[in-house]
């Protein structure tokens, strides 16, 4: 590598711009005991070209030029001076002591150093390599650089690397090069914006706030979306122990955010708006105005204290000293959730969020750590610790599905050495967690999505059971097919129903029953019904009029102080029960009963419904059709899990998302299983984020290789019906279905695909782990491969033709080779002269396991055999005997 300065024609990064880093690629990749230089290190390979094919070359290259994408470089006069030399004029190699990957002790590794310049920050990369093969590699930015260790292992590191640094323009100023020691006192040094100390042996942080900034921002009386947005990025919590702060910077986002406009442009916000944002600035001021400092993490002994509420969940993680919190808002779907299911969330999340932690910190240790899960749920701790359900309600797949993430979570604990162990305390005791999970409560803040509203908001209907909102237009935000307004309207046969159309057709059918009418005369005080006050004591149901007159049930939630659930009381009418199962059935890929009346009785309440459900969809055409076809084929194993699989092969594909809890080295966390329905030949692609761009990079890559399906299912995960997915989809021509979970003909193709690719993956080493992305294509290609119940596998059916690896292909090559070169010797080598026997001569058997010592006469002469009578006798039977088993012997005396 060497440095020169720029030449006027260059293009700069920055005005101040001065020198270039430029590398000899060739003498950084030879090997380390022969470095040699070569002027023009792709001559030998244009040498090779034919003549032909060295015309095309330059004149690519030429195109290239005259497009400038590329530029003809002067010839360097130092090069033509050197390129007789075998010494590399700028030696590419340094030496640093590095510690091995995956090993305890240091060694000496080769550090290629290779630098690159950009607007904000210098970075250097070190590329350790092993003569010339590259073993590991690491970016270091100049900006903030941390090395922990022994003092004089730091101290003779550091010193290399300043001297190495300035060799090639690099400056490191003495205010910058801090060093903390336990001897330090009081000393703070400034890192990752924040500062640091050592006190009493303890590393400590303390967090660096710019209040004048804030403080500047604070007084302008109307603000912009930009300047918002500034004053909720000023928090910085490094060590993840400010949840008040972050909550409420998360939620200014949030309600910021939901207004569309220019981001300069003063907020007319409302009144309400204007007054949780105030609130939640001042509660971001007392952040500011207290000081605070975070211990780093010891000891031996962790526990995870979570709790969740109605509207949002909270947890609090120490180790030791160290303390971490944090306090989220549920979004309105998780609000409908159980509460013992919110509960076992937050413990999920609480695991998931810690992980990273947890990895850094039991990197060294060979003592066991001990994780404590603290939770009030009886149900919540149950469930984690049995790995079973023992619920019985429609959210029990949810709830399976939340229990196969933590096994996955138990083996890496396990790989790290830390126990796992459940403690159920009292609610009162666990006051800490608790208050966390009901902030936006006690900030007068009902929930985030109530918060958010845009410039066009949608007036509130007066209809009370069947509020809903106007459907939206744009793209990936589709009307709720399952609301009651659009149930309702569908059963009445009207496109498009209004909510006061929808009361009223309501009424009218609750006045058709006489058990109905009654009932309102008894609510409404008309009637003193004696019948009915004790069969409603009994049954121990509540039904209240509402301000349309409908009758509604009143479903409360135990332990909640949130308003009950009502839904409209329907009558045991068949024809009309009828109507409504066949919408949700039908609207919902042909779901289950189950599925069915859990979305009935989410607005609905009606005797016997469950009887009306059962027989619709046993007499549903489709899944009739799709029960004698699975019948007459083998099973499910044979088709997919819808009729339109049967068309062919990827003609429709399953699809969701894998998380393997923790980034690898290379950033990969997550991975998208393409499944097709008719073979289940899945295809595996790593993923980075979960944002609709790195999903639409993963399937058009898949796609664009193998071509494009007719039907796309998955489930309604933010990717997979956000508007740039669903763009991609519409301008390939493939039809987009979300499917529900809860229906037996839905994703589980795709469900099943991501359990067997993590099963794999659990048998793998802990570094493996580590690079999981590397090995994402063997593990693709064992799951492809493994025998079905048809005694096919995936892979077979999709290609019709077995698979041949490439490492297969060379065994039976070189087996055919050995087989073909030991018949050439044993045809070419020369036979012994076997013993003869003529006809009629004397033998004995001399096989000793036999232990014969009878005569036998030579009747038969064979190839390598001959026939035997014994004693000549010619009434015995023939015996047939290898010529190596017998011997000459006298013939017997007359």
């Amino acid at each position: 590598m060497r440095v020169r300065k720029l030449r006027p024609d260059e293009p700069r990064d920055t005005e101040e711009q001065v020198y270039c880093f430029e590398l000899d690629l060739q003498g950084a990749m030879r090997p380390i005991d022969g470095l040699t230089h070569s002027g023009d290190y792709s001559g030998k390979l244009i040498q090779r070209l034919s003549p032909e094919e060295k015309k095309l070359f330059h004149d690519e290259i030429g195109s290239y030029t005259d497009k400038s994408w590329w530029r003809k470089e002067p010839v360097d006069e130092d090069d033509d001076e050197n390129a007789g030399s075998d010494v590399s004029p700028f030696p590419p190699i340094t030496v640093f002591p590095v510690r091995q990957p995956g090993k305890k002790f240091a060694m000496d590794y080769l550090l290629r150093y290779t630098a690159s310049l950009s607007p904000r920050f210098h970075s250097v990369r070190y590329d350790v390599v092993s003569g010339s093969r590259k073993v590991h590699r690491a970016w270091v930015y100049l900006d903030d650089i941390t090395l922990s260790g022994s003092y004089c292992d730091v101290i003779a590191f550091k010193k290399m690397l300043v001297k190495t640094a300035s060799k090639f323009g690099f400056s490191f100023p003495e205010s910058k090069q801090d060093i903390l020691t336990p001897d330090s006192g009081q000393k703070r040094v400034t890192h990752l914006g924040s500062l640091w100390g050592i006190e009493d042996g303890v590393l400590k942080c303390f967090c660096k706030r710019n209040t004048a900034r804030f403080d500047e921002l604070c007084r302008v009386p109307v603000r912009s979306k930009r300047q918002y947005f500034a004053l909720a990025g000023l928090l910085t919590d490094y060590p993840v122990g400010h949840a008040r702060s972050r909550l409420a910077v998360d939620v200014m986002r949030s309600i910021v955010g939901s207004y569309k406009g220019d981001w300069d442009a003063k907020l007319d916000l409302s009144d309400d708006h204007v007054r949780q944002l105030d609130k939640l600035i001042s509660i971001v001021k007392d952040d500011f105005e207290r000081p605070c400092q975070h211990c780093s993490a010891s000891g031996d002994n962790a526990t995870l204290e979570c709790d969740a509420s109605s509207v949002g969940f909270g947890y609090i993680f120490k180790l030791g000293s160290f303390e971490s919190s944090r306090a989220k808002p549920f979004s309105k779907s998780q609000s409908a959730w159980h509460v013992n299911r919110r509960e076992a969330w937050c413990i999920l999340q609480g695991l998931l969020a810690n992980l990273p932690l947890l990895e850094e910190f039991t990197a060294d240790r060979e003592a066991p750590l001990r994780l404590t899960i603290v939770s009030d749920s009886k149900s919540a701790i149950s469930w984690l610790r049995d790995n079973h359900i023992y619920a019985k309600s429609v959210e029990r797949l949810a709830l399976r599905r939340m229990l196969n993430t933590l096994e996955d979570i138990r083996h890496l604990l396990d790989q790290m050495n830390v126990r796992l162990v459940f403690e159920k305390i009292a609610g009162v005791d666990n006051s800490a967690a608790d208050e966390l999970s009901r902030l936006l409560n006690s900030w007068g803040i009902s929930s985030v999505e109530d918060t958010t509203t845009t410039t066009s908001s949608t007036p509130s209907t007066d209809l009370k059971a069947l509020q809903t909102a106007a459907p939206s237009e744009e793209l990936g935000e589709e009307p709720d097919i399952n609301g009651p307004v659009e149930v309702c309207s569908q059963v009445m046969d009207i496109d498009s129903a209004k909510p006061d159309e929808v009361v009223k057709w309501l009424r009218s059918v609750q006045d058709g029953d006489s058990f109905i009418s009654e009932l309102r005369d008894f609510l409404s005080n008309e009637s003193k019904n004696d019948y009915l006050r004790r069969l409603l004591k009994n049954e121990g149901r509540w039904y209240a009029l509402d301000r349309h007159g409908l009758v509604v049930e009143c479903r409360f939630r135990d332990g909640e102080a949130v308003p009950p659930r009502f839904c409209v009381l329907l009558p045991n009418d068949p024809t009309l029960l009828s109507n409504f199962v066949r919408h949700y059935h039908e609207t919902n890929g042909h779901c289950s009963l189950r599925y069915v009346q859990y979305l009935f009785t989410r607005d609905f309440v009606a005797p016997k419904f469950k009887q009306a459900a059962a027989t619709v969809i046993k007499e549903c055409p489709q899944c009739v059709e799709k029960r004698v076809k699975l019948a007459s084929s083998g099973g499910r194993s044979s088709y997919g899990d819808s009729t339109a699989d049967l068309d062919g092969v990827w003609c429709t594909v399953y699809s969701d998302i894998g998380d393997m809890l923790v980034k690898d080295r290379f950033g990969f966390r997550y991975f998208v299983a393409l499944v097709d329905a008719l073979s289940s030949f899945c295809w595996l692609v790593p993923l980075r984020s979960l944002e609709a761009r790195e999903l639409c990079r993963a399937v058009s890559g898949v796609c664009e290789r193998i071509g494009w399906c007719h039907h796309f299912k998955s489930d309604n995960g933010g990717g997979y019906i956000s508007r740039t997915f669903r763009a991609l989809l519409s301008s390939q021509g493939v039809s987009w279905s979300g499917v529900p979970r809860h229906s037996p003909f839905s994703n589980g193709k795709a469900e099943r695909c991501i359990g067997s690719v993590k099963a794999k993956f659990s048998t793998m080493s802990r570094v493996e782990k580590r690079e999981w992305s590397v090995h994402l294509a063997y593990v693709n290609r064992c799951v492809n491969l493994v025998p079905l119940d048809n005694g096919l596998t995936a892979f077979e059916t999709f290609f019709q033709r077995p698979y041949n690896s490439i490492l297969d292909r060379k065994f039976a090559a070189v087996d055919d080779l050995v087989m073909q070169k030991t018949m050439d010797l044993e045809d070419k080598k020369p036979q012994g002269h076997l013993k003869s026997f003529p006809v009629d001569s004397w033998v004995r058997r001399c096989n000793p396991a036999v232990k014969d010592k009878a005569r036998y006469k030579v009747v038969e002469v064979h190839k390598r055999s001959v026939g035997l009578r014994l004693n000549g006798d010619p009434d015995s039977p023939v015996v047939l005997e290898h010529v190596r088993n017998i011997v000459a012997a006298n013939a017997p005396s007359s």
